[in-house]
């Protein structure tokens, strides 16, 4: 699970299988508009981005349709505190 606790935060996510040296097909679209997800340089890195609150899942498949799912959550707290 990745948890983004402030908008624009960035978390670097590494997928990897055990024997495996291929890549990855990354099904994103269920978190339109709450994280983007990008590949970084380092085969099987990913940058997961918060861009606003909310809770969605990440795909990744290899060749072989094996997949797993990583949860993102991503969570803002704002308020203003009054000292009477």
């Amino acid at each position: 699970m990745v948890n983004i606790v402030s908008l624009s935060q960035s978390v670097n996510a590494t997928v990897s299988e055990s024997g495996y040296a291929g890549s990855f097909t990354v099904k994103a679209a269920p978190c339109a508009g709450i994280a983007t997800i990008t590949a970084t340089a380092s085969a099987g890195t990913y940058t997961i981005t918060g861009v606003a609150a909310g809770t969605c899942a990440i795909t990744f498949t290899d060749t072989f349709s094996q997949s797993v799912v990583l949860p993102v959550i991503v969570t803002t707290t704002t308020g203003t505190i009054t000292i009477p």
